[in-house]
């Protein structure tokens, strides 16, 4: 989570240099200005964290209904073609990336169990948080990717910086696709939000177990554990400002499989484990 939260605050820094190309020139300074302004929603209480959270999820959905909706249009009317299939040679870079970017996709589904205490109905609301909300998700974005991916020429796709903009653009107008980046930006945001709660809460579940520092486990009035937050944070920023000499997306691509792999020593254990 160290690692993943830098890679969603960069992820939203790439949409916001589409639309203001100044702010790519230091990304891995703006993705920490996003990195700790999720953290102050986070440190005002877990109900601040959590309607955020709500808000950001209702915004995060029109763009996707929007390019379900163009695609649906498109192909009912006819005005639009399906890009052939061109098969290539399966190579293993081909399949690593490919993995990579999939367990990206993936990684954390299980975080629900992690606020567990702070959660109504435990018992019933995480299965159902976790299992709904992974299916859910995993159909809106299957539905909306195979439509970019085969409505758009390949050239265009793999050298957009903003495919879903690219998209609304081609079938629609320039204006609404402005606006798809700044939807898009809300949906990092959302993401890094709900990352940056987990990033607190874990410490402290682990503390109070006795596998982290004591420290880590105290919290505020509102249940809030600050400490864990703040060293989180900081270690988050630290992990950008040691890569702040890559460029934007290369700092994106670094960043994913820095924490793709790291992620998978963990699910490793756990399986060993289990």
């Amino acid at each position: 989570m160290w690692v993943g939260k830098p890679t969603i605050a960069v992820a939203a820094i790439i949409y916001l240099s589409a639309m203001y190309p100044a702010i790519g020139a230091y990304p891995a300074l703006g993705a920490i200005a996003l990195l700790w302004a999720a953290a102050l929603v986070n440190l005002r209480s877990v109900q601040t964290a959590g309607n955020f959270q709500i808000v950001t999820l209702v915004i995060k959905l029109v763009p996707l209904l929007v390019v379900i909706v163009i695609a649906g249009g498109v192909l009912a009317t006819g005005s639009g073609e399906i890009a052939p299939f061109e098969p290539e040679d399966i190579s293993v870079s081909g399949l690593s990336g490919a993995a990579a970017l999939t367990f990206w996709a993936l990684l954390d589904f299980e975080t629900a169990s992690v606020a567990a205490k702070k959660v109504h109905n435990p018992q019933i609301n995480v299965p159902k948080a976790t299992m709904w909300g992974t299916v859910l998700t995993g159909l809106i974005y299957m539905i909306v990717c195979t439509a970019i991916a085969m409505m758009l020429p390949q050239e265009i796709t793999s050298t957009s910086p903003a495919p879903f903009a690219t998209f609304v653009e081609r079938y629609w107008s320039a204006g609404p696709a402005a606006l798809i980046g700044f939807f898009a930006i809300v949906s990092c945001i959302g993401a890094l939000n709900g990352w940056v709660l987990v990033q607190g809460d874990l410490p402290r579940c682990m503390a109070i177990k006795g596998e982290f520092p004591r420290w880590f486990a105290a919290t505020d009035a509102h249940g809030t554990p600050r400490s864990a937050l703040v060293v989180s944070s900081i270690i988050g920023s630290a992990v950008l400002l040691l890569n702040s000499s890559r460029s934007t997306q290369g700092l994106f691509e670094y960043l994913l499989l820095l924490a793709t792999s790291a992620a998978l020593l963990g699910y490793l254990a756990v399986a060993l484990a289990a």
